[in-house]
């Protein structure tokens, strides 16, 4: 980057997981992670914002209702300024930036924050740097950083993700999608959760072509399989479950990812407006929002 280049915002949208299966553990390069199917949306309306401006030398600052606990760990550690070298080592460039990240999204909640930011960081830089955002090279780093950046780099459109999160491809017929997002008090270790965890569920059927299909096929064919495990660490989480699905007009609830947050999915977004306000009157304590997400190019919203 060069003192003559301006500075650029990316949005960092929370992701959430429609369904989340664990289908076992990999082996060789990939030994120690887990293998997983997963549909990933991306909020609309929430997120995240990395802005990159050129400086002497590097610097990283943090913002936002969530940035306090960022605020006290080492910069470096932090998964943007990891971001930020892989990028500057693998294109020869330096590192004369001044990131500045807006953390709206919670932590520990299974919305993909930091994943969010960095694969926004990557974004910024490959614009600046004139590399596609999916380049080669790029699409190698990402699953080094965390298995939910690919997903992240490729979003926000709706996404079918497998292997440890390397394997991405766009889905198809999926609608735009009204949610009430809510998080308790506390927060879940995404390495407990999984050590956790005792399910493995086989390959997922494919999803149907037909958005009438959709929510009786969410509903019926898929799930989380990370929420027993989670429930188990926390029975708190499954309060949020039922609050939300005791919602008047919710079709679904859910966990996301590994927790703590739970979706509920609504038909029609006057809904889940009125259901989080009265969510959040009645738990002052957790984290409520309505959010809607990406609908595919042809889903129906």
């Amino acid at each position: 980057m060069s003192e003559s280049e301006q500075s650029a915002t990316q949005t960092a949208p929370a992701k959430i997981n429609l369904f989340l299966h664990v289908t076992g553990k990999g082996s060789g390069e990939y030994a120690g992670y887990h293998l997983l199917n997963t549909l990933a949306v991306f909020a609309a309306d929430m997120g995240d914002d990395v802005t990159i401006r050129p400086a002497c030398g590097y610097s990283l600052t943090l913002d936002g209702p969530y940035a306090q606990a960022l605020q006290q760990e080492d910069p470096d550690r932090n998964i943007v300024t990891r971001a930020a070298r892989m990028m500057a080592g693998c294109y020869g460039k330096s590192l004369d930036m001044a990131i500045q990240v807006t953390k709206n999204i919670p932590m520990q909640a299974g919305l993909g924050g930091g994943s969010a930011d960095a694969a926004a960081t990557m974004r910024a830089l490959a614009a600046f740097w004139g590399v596609p955002r999916l380049d080669s090279r790029i699409l190698k780093m990402a699953p080094m950083l965390g298995a939910d950046v690919p997903m992240c780099l490729h979003g926000p459109l709706p996404l079918y993700v497998s292997g440890i999160g390397e394997n991405v491809r766009f889905a198809a017929d999926i609608p735009a999608l009204h949610m009430v997002l809510a998080r308790p008090n506390f927060g879940l270790s995404t390495k407990e959760v999984f050590s956790a965890n005792r399910i493995y569920d086989s390959a997922i059927k494919a999803y149907p072509s037909k958005a009438q299909d959709f929510m009786a096929w969410l509903e019926h064919e898929t799930g989380n399989d990370l929420t027993p495990a989670s429930i188990s660490l926390n029975a708190g989480l499954d309060l949020v479950l039922q609050a939300l699905g005791g919602q008047k007009g919710c079709l679904l609830s859910r966990m996301t990812g590994s927790g703590t947050t739970c979706f509920g999915i609504f038909e029609h977004g006057e809904s889940a407006q009125s259901s989080a306000q009265e969510l959040a009157k009645s738990r002052p304590d957790w984290w409520v929002r309505a959010v809607h997400t990406h609908p595919s190019p042809n889903g129906v919203l």
